[in-house]
């Protein structure tokens, strides 16, 4: 005889423990034990992911997440992130954690040393370093501030990807990412204000003393920078097709919906298998990857820029812009939709969202004017206005998309064929035009700004990079070790054509504290920058004879 139990003897929602809603009151126990340690912020979101895993799943899959909580709370991972002291903490305990262990493995193998170092890194979630040597191994392993950039980087990203599974990230919540990791990289971005504020760099040849905040603000880490430097490359690349008689393609390639975790009312998302944005990212990739060897295979080359941006819940999707010839326009427009559904393809709204496909129509605007938006959008948010993803002002939200990269190391912009940025960021450095044609050519539109004369200079936007005359130079130091005590990496100190090379970087720089200022708060330097009319106010013999300030070489200072 089969008998039903009722379903209050099943199901019995009763208020539990830190504000958790026990589906069956036999749980109590174990689910008092494993959320004991939660955090308040996190009650609500804990709560509600425990009764949607019960609800559409069943008391298993709830409990076994429950106790995946208490695991990762016993971890320590989390609790290491809440602070930079802690992370501070938590790194100098694993650096000792792992002194003390070598220490008791003085007789064993190397294999044997490794294969332990690689057992606690997976412990900790981070992947091992690509070491040259088994001492260069040792000593990253037992360096607190090499532990606590990895810290900073692999476990918030798990502990991001815990925050996407609870509903900590979407438009109602956190947009882009989890409150926590922005709240982590705004930290971040503050201390390294101050860190640069604090130091200044000094060349070891001139005694040249330059503030490191005056500094980087001058480089593409500046975000206005940055964000002029690619829309000149965008100018660019629209003045070559012009040229070339090129058309231009805007491209939007999404990922399967089995890679998003919420919907566009926030709500969870149930054929999301747990992939995170950094996994969603290589997936485009590869794709990309596949693209490319199919462009070089049949002769239909492409070139512009590619955007990555997330969705509201932190998944990524791209925006290209591709220029190519009008006859290969069709085929590659083919090829794009093939790859994009190459994956779930015959799913809902696969076919419309998916990769879709504009051309430019110059009555509509310029290419450039198209991939505006979308540069500022994801840099600073300058007259962008309304972020529609986020239901916010762009400039507010840029800030969070800035982190969403950080945090997950997804690169922001990519350059689709052409020459190099890099030799146009040497060029640029030098003061004085080069003797040899094929360099000055290069060297006269990079310090013109002008990118569409740098690409033909470079021999045009499809050409080989063997084929470019001006190529980076690089040399290893011999003898120059990292801080880990194995070979230094070479490094770029000029650029080369035809293996003669023109140095664009002539001086060492070294990096100390902001020495105390003189007079007015101006650092004291061996040199004198100052005016005529400025050194007649202030130069250290009023008595003396009129005129201009003296010759550097005198070594006179002015405190104006």
């Amino acid at each position: 005889m089969h008998v039903t139990a009722p379903a209050s003897y099943l199901y019995q929602p009763t208020p539990g423990p830190y504000g958790i809603t026990l589906a069956d009151p036999y749980d109590a126990p174990m689910v008092r034990s494993c959320f004991r340690a939660v955090p308040a912020r996190l009650r609500h979101l804990i709560r509600a992911r425990y009764e949607s895993l019960w609800a559409t799943r069943s008391r298993r899959d709830a409990n076994l997440w429950a106790q995946d909580v208490r695991d990762l709370l016993a971890t320590g991972q989390a609790q290491a992130m809440e602070s930079e002291e802690s992370l501070r903490e938590t790194a100098q305990a694993r650096a000792d954690e792992t002194a003390r262990m070598l220490s008791r493995a003085t007789l064993c193998t190397a294999e044997h040393v490794r294969g332990q170092l690689v057992e606690l890194f997976a412990r900790w979630r981070i992947p091992a370093p690509p070491a040259m040597t088994l001492a260069g191994l040792c000593a990253r392993a037992t360096s607190a501030s090499w532990w606590r950039r990895q810290l900073r980087a692999h476990v918030a990203r798990y502990l991001e990807a815990w925050a996407r599974e609870l509903g900590a990230v979407h438009r109602r919540a956190g947009v882009y990412l989890s409150d926590d990791a922005y709240a982590r990289w705004d930290q971040r971005q503050r201390r390294a204000e101050g860190f640069l504020a604090a130091m200044e760099a000094v060349n070891l040849d001139t005694g040249e003393v330059v503030p490191l905040d005056e500094a980087v603000a001058g480089t593409v880490a500046e975000p206005s920078i940055r964000r002029g430097e690619l829309m000149t490359r965008t100018r660019g690349f629209e003045e070559v097709a012009t040229d070339l008689g090129h058309v231009s393609l805007f491209v939007t390639w999404t990922c399967p919906s089995r890679m998003h975790a919420r919907h566009q009312d926030g709500t969870e998302n149930p054929r999301w298998n747990g992939t995170d944005p950094r996994q969603a990212q290589a997936h485009l990739r590869a794709l990309w990857a596949r693209f490319r060897a199919w462009s070089g295979r049949a002769r239909a080359p492409v070139y512009g820029l590619r955007v990555a941006e997330p969705h509201h819940d932190g998944c990524p999707h791209w925006h290209l812009l591709l220029f190519c010839a009008p006859e290969d326009a069709d085929r590659i427009e083919a090829r794009l939709r093939l790859l994009a559904l190459s994956v779930d393809g015959d799913e809902a709204g696969a076919e419309l969202h998916r990769c879709t496909v504009k051309r430019a129509d110059p009555s509509m605007g310029t290419a450039t004017g198209y991939m505006a938006k979308y540069l500022a959008k994801n840099v600073d948010g300058h007259r962008v206005g309304e972020d529609q993803e986020a239901a916010a002002p762009a400039d507010s939200t840029a800030q969070r998309v800035r982190a969403w990269a950080s945090t997950w190391g997804i690169r922001q912009f990519q350059q689709v064929g052409g020459p190099p940025v890099g030799v146009w960021r040497e060029l640029r450095r030098l003061r004085e035009a080069p003797a040899e044609p094929a360099l000055f050519r290069a060297w006269e539109a990079a310090d013109s700004g002008v990118w569409r004369a740098y690409v033909w200079a470079q021999g045009g936007p499809c050409a080989r990079r063997r084929d470019r005359p001006v190529r980076p130079h690089s040399v290893r130091e011999a003898g120059r070790l990292n801080a880990y005590g194995e070979e230094s990496a070479p490094r770029v100190v000029g650029v080369s054509v035809f293996e003669r090379v023109t140095v664009t970087r002539p001086h060492r720089w070294e990096l100390r504290r902001r020495q105390p200022r003189g007079g007015f708060g101006v650092p004291w330097t061996r040199g004198n920058n100052c005016t005529a009319a400025t050194w007649a106010r202030c130069r250290p013999d009023p008595g003396g004879p009129p005129g201009g300030p003296p010759d550097r070489a005198e070594g006179a200072q002015c405190q104006t």
